[in-house]
This record gives C-alpha cells, structure tokens and sequence, in this order.
C-alpha cells in the first residue's frame, strides 16, 4: 500500500445562497495524488535506493529439507535390507509350511477325532502365506513456510518513492519476513434466540474461527552502513482473528485451502505498510486524496473568475503526482484569483458580490491551495482568521482538519537539511 490516505477536507458547502444576489455555491468533489514531504529527510547526497526481502525461516525449511533426505535415505535402506534377505526368510516361511503339512498329513481320523474332542476344534490343514515383498513408504512432507521470489517482492512492494532503484551510493532497505503463523481453525457454537411464527425459540448455531498473523521486520542503512530505521512493528506481530458468519450446520472446510488466501493477502498487506512506514519517513510518498471544491453556480459572468479558478485548480492537481513542480507552479493562478476576490470581501453586506457566504467559501478552498504549495505562513494566518469567523459545526471541524495538517507540514518542513 502506499499511503492511501483519503482526506475528505475542507471545502464542503452543500449550496450556500444569498437571498439578495441569489449565489448559489456549488461544491464538486476532485480526487488526485500529490507527494508528501518525508519526516526524516535523507541527505541530499542521497539520489538512489535498494531494497531486500530476506526470509528468517528459510534456514528452517533447509533444516527440514535436510531432515527428510534423512528419513528418505533411511526408508530406502529399510527396502535394500528387506530385499537383500527376502529370498532367505521367504525360504523360512516355506520350509516352515512344508513341515506342518508333514505333521498334518500325519493324523489320521482317529487322531482328528480325538482333538476335536479335546479341544474342540479339528485340527486346521496348513496354509501357506507368501511374504510382502518391501516396498517403499514415502516419509510425510515436513510442513514448509512457503518460499517467494524475493526479489520481486522487493521491487513490487518496497520503493522509496523519489529516488532511483540503483546501487550507486544507494540507501538500503532490508524487510525481514519471519513467516506465516496461525492457529488450528476451529468450529464454535452458540446459542440464540430466533423469531419463528411469533414464538421465541432457542437455536444452535456455528461459525468458523482462526487467527493468524505474519511478523516482519525492517532496517533502513544509509550508504555508509549507518542504520537509519530498525523496527518490528507490533502491529504485524499481532493476532488477526477471522471469524466467519453463522450457520444452521456446523462447516466444513480445507485446511491448507482456508489459510492459503489469506497467507497471500496478509503478505501483502504487511509489505504495503512497511513501505508505507519506510516512505513517511524517508521518502516523497504519493498520496490519494478527495478534496470538495466550490464555486459559484451558474453562467453569471459576474463570477466567471471563480468557474475559472475552479477549472484550473481541476487541472493543476491533476499535474501533482507526476510533474510537482510544474503542477504547484501552475496553482498560483486560482490561488491568486481566490485571493483577489477574497479581498473584494464586504462583511455583512448580503448584496455584495463577495459576500459573507462566499468569502467562508473562498478561504476554505485557499486552505486546500496553501496547503498543497505548503505555504505554512499564509495557511497559518487564514487558520487564524477563520478561528474568528462564525463556523458552523462543519466547517470548523474542517478547519480543525486542517490545523492537524499544519502542524504535520510545519515539521516536515523543518526537518529539512538547511
């Protein structure tokens, strides 16, 4: 995963309108991907990365490997043995039987008759049972974590995003996988209460349950071997449990099929955020984000300025996740229509062009355009003004959204090699 994080903030104004000039203010909803500043920055020498997946259990599974040459290499000598003195003890069998069927032949009825007396039982005529031949028994499969190619994990799953994949003064990025681990699924039961033709009645019913997890760990070196980043987080050294829906009868399932899926998923997902760790701090992660924009509804030429502003925002961002610095260049023009019109501001005039209602528009949308530019000064003064204005429970948990990302950006910022 890279950092989807999906910042629905700021901007959101169902329809503002002014009983007097009949503004009407539209908000349309605008995704895009832009990168963000790492927090720990690395040096500026610094232009290239490698990356590794290193799994801790393949010295187990070539223990085990090792292990089941053994018991193959000691079956097969079990079957030579057996072969090699077949012929003699298949000699012994048959001997024996010859000379039980000598003393059979032996008795006569009167003889016969005497031991059924006795015994019983009339003495039983020999039969004659022919040795198994050997053969070999396959020793069972050790039970193996499963192997990857690491090097493609390593180059789908783990990027530093704005940097080069060369070996060159490279910083390292070594992700240690410490395999899949998960409990024996298990049936559970309970008891509930269901509505059947008015009446309550009591019922049984079973689900299936299981937990697993997948531990990793990952250390960031500098190209000098300096580590940078050695970290197991705890998040992926716990539990998830898996329970599925209830049902009347109690399930079957396949136990190597049931936990396979979602070996590959967890896989997956603890790479994606150890990426995601590795590029908040080191590296220009990209990030998703859904803004709501708004302008002034309507063909009314009058605001035309703000349909212009707003189309050109659309586009601009659009820019932000391939060509940064192109793309923030080009936002300076709706920035700077917002500002001049934000300037046109007349309080409490209802008639004006820029009244109230759209100057809370107007400052909401340059929260997202400062912010963006990382203009910390310019965000930080209109926070200031809007701590002043008279926010509706809405708008002020979005101003609030975006004193976080201040804050945020005003670190980032400053770790920066002067």
């Amino acid at each position: 995963m890279k950092n989807h994080h999906f910042f629905i903030l700021g901007i959101t104004f169902l329809l503002f309108s002014n009983s007097a000039s009949a503004q009407k203010i539209k908000d349309e909803e605008i995704k895009f991907t832009f990168h963000q500043l790492p927090s720990k920055p690395l040096s500026a020498t610094i232009k290239n990365y490698q990356s590794l997946v290193i799994a801790a259990y393949e010295a187990k599974n070539e223990e085990l490997r090792k292990e089941y040459v053994v018991r193959q290499n000691a079956e097969s000598a079990r079957v030579a043995e057996e072969e090699r003195t077949y012929p003699a003890r298949q000699k012994e069998v048959q001997d024996r039987f010859d000379k039980d069927m000598v003393e059979y032949k032996k008795l006569d009825g009167t003889d016969k008759l005497a031991e059924r007396m006795i015994t019983g039982n009339a003495p039983k005529k020999p039969v004659f049972y022919e040795l198994s031949k050997p053969y070999y028994r396959e020793p069972s499969l050790p039970k193996y974590q499963t192997t990857y190619d690491y090097k493609v994990l390593a180059d789908t799953y783990v990027k530093l995003e704005g940097f080069d994949n060369l070996s060159e003064n490279a910083v390292k990025i070594s992700v240690t996988l410490y395999g899949f681990d998960f409990t024996e699924p298990r049936v559970t039961s309970q008891v509930v209460n269901v509505i059947q033709k008015g009446q309550t009645q009591n019922k049984t019913v079973f689900s299936l349950e299981y937990s697993y997890r997948h531990p990793m760990s990952v250390k960031v070196e500098a190209p000098d071997g300096t580590v940078l980043l050695s970290n197991t987080p705890q998040k992926l050294n716990s539990y998830t449990v898996f329970k599925s829906g209830t049902s009347e009868k109690a399930p079957t399932y396949n136990r190597d099929l049931l936990v396979k899926d979602v070996e590959q998923k967890i896989l997956q997902k603890n790479l994606t955020y150890i990426d995601s760790l590795v590029n908040d701090l080191f590296g220009f992660a990209s990030i998703k984000r859904t803004v709501e924009i708004n302008y002034v509804k309507g063909d009314d030429p009058e605001f035309a300025d703000l349909k212009q502003a707003f189309n050109e925002f659309s586009s601009h961002v659009a820019q932000l996740g391939n060509n940064e610095k192109e793309g923030l260049e080009s936002l300076k023009s709706p920035i700077g229509i917002w500002e001049k019109a934000l300037n046109e501001r007349k309080a409490g005039d209802k008639k004006a062009r820029i009244n109230d209602d759209v100057a809370l528009a107007l400052m909401i949308n340059l929260l997202e355009g400062y912010y963006l530019t990382r203009d910390t000064e310019k965000l930080n003064a209109l926070i200031q003004q809007l701590n002043k204005e008279d926010l509706g429970k809405t708008e002020r948990k979005r101003k609030e959204g975006y004193d976080l990302l201040l804050a945020d950006l005003k670190k980032r910022l400053a770790a920066i090699p002067k």
